[in-house]
């Protein structure tokens, strides 16, 4: 199940890609909060995804 899907971003200062919620993403979201504020195709962020950058585990 996707939670989000990844669009080309609309303000690429922030970062090449953006993450938009799904309607699950949305709902969960929602649930969580005990709110009705999220919505499907909402921006949750921006990323520049580094596909070839080290991969470094948090400790």
């Amino acid at each position: 199940m996707d939670l989000f899907k990844i669009r080309y971003a609309d303000r690429p200062g922030l970062g090449l890609v953006r993450l938009t919620l799904t309607d699950t993403a949305a709902g969960a979201l929602d649930a969580t909060f005990g709110v009705s504020a999220f919505a499907q195709d909402a921006t949750f962020g921006y990323a520049t995804p580094r596909p070839f950058a080290p991969f470094r585990v948090a400790r």
